[in-house]
């Protein structure tokens, strides 16, 4: 579920998110593939191998009850094939709880990685602005001193040539991202 279906601090149209979501399908647990298509399985193993990343990426993936991530999250890191997990989320939607909860995950499971990936699109508020996205670059940068704070990796993404923007300010929000260090 995304936060805009609870209008929770986005606005009714969140349109990039909103396009974007809509283009995906719903997240499939990975951890269930192997027991849902056990040919398929043996098909995949054999082409791509055993081990994979539980990605889960459409929608807002930290917006739900800790107990909720928890399972999920604990699901996927259990499994034997899976290496590690990637969470896409929203900067607004990553509180005290969910970064408590990480910790505890990374601690439970040291031999596997935990990454979020955040949808920054762009640095500039304008653009951000019109596009709905709801909430401003200082929600972000909190999120992102908090991640680190948190030793957490972060994949950030950025989407090149948003209605309204430059080729400066693309080059802008690429060295606003690349003044982000691990």
């Amino acid at each position: 579920k995304m936060p805009s279906e609870n209008h929770l601090k986005v606005t009714d149209e969140c349109q990039a998110r909103e396009f974007l979501a809509s283009m995906m399908q719903d997240n499939v647990p990975l951890v269930k593939f192997e027991l849902r298509e056990p040919s398929l399985h043996e098909i995949f193993v054999e082409k791509v191998g055993d081990k994979f990343v539980a990605y889960f990426q459409a929608y807002t993936n930290t917006y739900a009850p800790v107990s909720e991530l928890r399972q999920l999250y604990t699901e996927a890191l259990s499994h034997p094939q899976i290496i590690g997990i990637s969470i896409a989320t929203r900067p607004d939607c990553l509180g005290e709880d969910v970064f408590q909860l990480l910790d505890e995950l990374k601690k439970e499971y040291p031999d596997k990685f935990i990454w979020i990936e955040l949808g920054l699109q762009t640095c500039h508020e304008h653009t951000r602005k019109h596009l709905g996205i709801g909430y401003d670059g200082q929600v972000f940068e909190k999120a992102m001193a908090d991640l680190k704070a948190h030793s957490i990796p972060v994949i950030l993404h950025i989407i090149l040539g948003l209605p309204g923007e430059s080729d400066a300010d693309i080059l802008q929000t690429i060295d606003y991202v690349n003044g982000f260090k691990p």
